[in-house]
């Protein structure tokens, strides 16, 4: 607290608020001194983890991680227009997959914390994906067919409702030739030129 006000009497109001690293110093200073003012139990174990935040502090000592993170800092406002790209690009890879594996039967990937059955599932496992999480059992999952699994059949397509038949139109396979140019143009689109068109205008 005491560096603060020094350097707020000694550079001013404009050259201390202008100073990233002097009101980051306050920031911190601030909040450790009201750990020790407030004895709530919750407040005290925030502010200890509160405390790791002084190592940021020797970045703009290390001139090296100070231009990285200045450089990050500057492309911010780029950083939003890749963020709408790649959220659109996702949005339709997820589209995509919930109209062609939305029903496909879970398997060794395919499960509950992975899946296409409705469009925010598939949002998450895409971006599970881009990580290269297991996205080779992911597609053979999606490529599971007979007589591992049950074959869509509906009675109008083949013209069989005289005939009385029970209405049967659920089927939970997968399909080998859609799982393979999906997965493929995924992992090129988004793990490959995205990614790397991301990291690139940070670079």
């Amino acid at each position: 607290v005491d560096e603060g006000l020094g350097n707020f009497v000694g550079f001013g109001p404009g050259g201390f608020v202008n100073d990233m690293w002097r009101s980051f110093d306050v920031l911190v200073a601030l909040g450790t001194t009201a750990g020790y003012i407030d004895e709530n139990p919750s407040l005290s174990q925030f502010v200890k983890a509160f405390r790791l935040l002084r190592l940021v502090r020797l970045m703009k000592m290390i001139k090296p991680i100070r231009v990285i993170l200045e450089t990050l800092i500057a492309t911010i406002p780029q950083l939003g227009n890749i963020l709408l790209l790649l959220t659109l690009v996702y949005s339709m890879f997820s589209v995509v997959a919930v109209q062609g594996f939305s029903t496909t039967k879970w398997g060794t990937r395919l499960s509950p914390t992975a899946n296409f059955e409705d469009f925010s599932s598939a949002m998450l496992t895409v971006v599970q994906l881009v990580t290269g999480d297991e996205w080779q059992d992911m597609l053979l999952d999606c490529q599971v067919e007979p007589p591992a699994c049950t074959v869509k059949f509906d009675k109008s397509v083949y013209g069989w409702e005289e005939w009385g038949l029970p209405e049967y139109d659920f089927g939970d396979c997968g399909s080998t030739s859609m799982a393979s140019i999906f997965f493929i143009s995924f992992t090129l689109v988004c793990s490959n030129i995205m990614l790397n068109l991301f990291i690139g205008m940070i670079l």
